[in-house]
């Protein structure tokens, strides 16, 4: 951990970050016109998906990557508990700052946003307020400064209740959008929003806000597939060639899972019962390479993507408090991204192609991501 904080450190936790070609209005068109005419186009911009990053870091200034800092902190938190070594100590309060500086604002509250535009559907300027990411920082908030931030831990509660757009479905059960400019169903986040106010509902005594959160979660629960996996997006709500499941983003789900099993919900625990066998047979080979993919959107996904060995790495090592053999498993993720991803100085490879291998270290999809990995690996003991 020590090296990869130094590298941050040393890039003032600043980076450049990729351009996803195929969420763009023109790759999502190429990908859903996909057809014998059309594969010469696909793959040139297959081949421009690989090389276009390495030109747009020629012209790009770096970014603070806001979804990124939380990860870091607890991070520097835990090497800190673990080593006595304070060298990251100072950094924590300004990074705390610049996340508090840099919150968007919405109708009732504030939230985390991507410092970019991004598209789904619908240009999303730069820090909208996101479900996962405002939940990833209040959770920060939560288990280092409950008391001291109580006003933007209520605000974040205030955006994922108020702003959303929420749809209340027959059976009980209810779901929210991604960010309160798009329509779109995605599980993950819904994951995120019923864990976010269930807890914040908790610190603040709001009755309301938890009922919510339990309802998003059974809608959640609700679109586990018989094999224990999850779509990206709601079963249906998207074209059966727009859906997805990867490995990080299932990660996510089951990650959140787990805590509402802790807190002893039955339902959730019987979902990973299934899931976490699932997940594991999945995206883990037996050399400990990870899957990006199990069913992909992608005309030709990569062979290795850094964030799925963090979100597997993380999500493994949390489900050894369930049975060790997790932990066993993300030491074998760990020594094989080690072995293939790792450039030996504190970053690590974007990914693996067939005849290609993109060494970009970027904070957002990977530094930080495999930083959150080792500390929580470090942290249940799976790191042993």
């Amino acid at each position: 951990m020590k090296t990869i904080l130094g590298r941050l450190a040393g890039m003032d936790y600043r980076s450049y970050d990729h351009y996803d070609f195929w969420g763009s209005p023109p790759g999502i068109t190429l990908r859903r016109r996909r057809n014998t005419l059309t594969l010469p186009f696909i793959g040139a911009a297959y081949v421009a998906d690989i090389v276009f990053p390495m030109l747009f870091r020629q012209r790009a200034a770096p970014t603070l990557p806001l979804e990124t800092m939380p990860e870091i902190m607890r991070a520097m938190g835990a090497y800190h508990r673990l080593s006595g070594d304070d060298a990251f100590e100072k950094d924590r309060p300004r990074l705390l700052r610049e996340m508090l500086g840099h919150l968007g604002k919405t109708a009732h509250g504030v939230g985390v946003g991507h410092p970019f535009d991004w598209y789904t559907g619908t240009l999303i300027p730069a820090f909208t307020p996101c479900v996962p990411l405002s939940w990833n920082f209040a959770a920060y908030l939560l288990k280092n400064y409950p008391d001291n931030c109580g006003e933007t831990l209520e605000g974040i509660g205030n955006f994922i209740y108020h702003d959303c757009n929420a749809q209340e479905l027959t059976g009980g059960g209810s779901r929210i959008t991604y960010t309160p400019l798009d329509r779109r169903w995605v599980v993950n986040a819904n994951a995120a929003a019923a864990t976010a106010l269930w807890k914040l509902g908790e610190r603040f005594g709001n009755g309301e806000w938890r009922a919510r959160g339990e309802k998003i979660l059974a809608y959640v629960l609700a679109q586990q597939q018989d094999d224990g996996s999850f779509f990206y997006f709601e079963r249906g709500s998207v074209p059966d060639a727009e859906n997805f499941i990867d490995c990080f983003h299932s990660a996510f789900i089951l990650e959140h899972l787990m805590a509402w099993a802790a807190d002893g919900h039955a339902g959730a625990g019987r979902a990973l019962g299934r899931g976490l066998p699932w997940f594991a047979a999945a995206f883990v080979g037996e050399n400990g390479s990870v899957r990006p993919f199990s069913v992909s959107h992608l005309p030709l996904a990569p062979m290795l993507d850094i964030r799925g060995c963090a979100g597997a790495i993380s999500c493994l090592a949390r489900a050894s408090r369930i049975d060790p053999r997790y932990g066993e498993l993300a030491r074998r993720v760990l020594a094989h991204v080690l072995e293939n991803m790792y450039d030996g100085v504190g970053g690590f490879y974007f990914r693996k192609y067939r005849f290609f291998t993109s060494r970009m270290n970027y904070i957002r999809w990977g530094a930080a991501p495999m930083l959150g990995a080792l500390a929580i690996m470090a942290e249940e003991g799976a790191a042993k």
